[in-house]
C-alpha cells in the first residue's frame, strides 16, 4: 500500500445559522481519538443510536441520561459552558450532529457514525 493515495479528509467550507444550529461551536472542539460523532439528518434514527452507543459505552447500565452525556453539540440552545465541558468528560465521547459535511469540523482522530434512511420516512406527513 506504499503507493496508495493520501486520504482527502472532509473539509468544512462554510457556516451554517439557523433556528436549531449553530456550526461555528464545531471549530473550537479539540477532539480525542476515541471520539464518535453521531451525524444524521434529523428524525433519521439519531437518539435511538446514541442509546445503542451508550449502553455499548457503559456495559448495558441502566438509568443513564443520554441527553445529557451525548450532547447535539451544535444546537443553538447548548450553553457555551456545556460545550466547554465536554472537554472534561472522562469517558469516551459520543456527540450528535444534524450538519452536512461541508458545515462539520472532520477530525481523522474521531470515529463518525453516518445514519442514512429513506428521506419518505423522515417527512413531515409521516411524523
Amino acid at each position: 500500500m506504499a503507493n496508495a493515495a493520501a486520504v482527502a479528509w472532509p473539509v468544512k467550507t462554510r457556516e451554517m445559522h439557523n433556528h436549531h444550529m449553530n456550526s461555528e461551536v464545531w471549530n473550537q472542539l479539540k477532539f480525542r481519538p476515541d471520539d464518535i460523532v453521531v451525524a444524521t439528518y434529523g428524525k433519521s434514527g439519531t437518539t435511538w443510536t446514541q442509546q445503542i452507543l451508550c449502553q455499548l459505552i457503559f456495559n448495558g447500565a441502566e438509568g443513564i441520561d443520554v441527553s445529557h452525556l451525548s450532547p447535539w453539540v451544535d444546537l443553538r440552545i447548548i450553553p457555551p459552558e456545556a460545550i466547554a465541558g465536554l472537554e472534561h468528560i472522562p469517558h469516551r465521547r459520543f456527540v450528535k450532529t444534524h450538519l452536512p459535511v461541508d458545515a462539520l469540523v472532520f477530525s481523522p482522530k474521531a470515529k463518525y457514525l453516518y445514519i442514512g434512511r429513506d428521506g419518505r420516512e423522515t417527512s413531515p406527513a409521516s411524523r
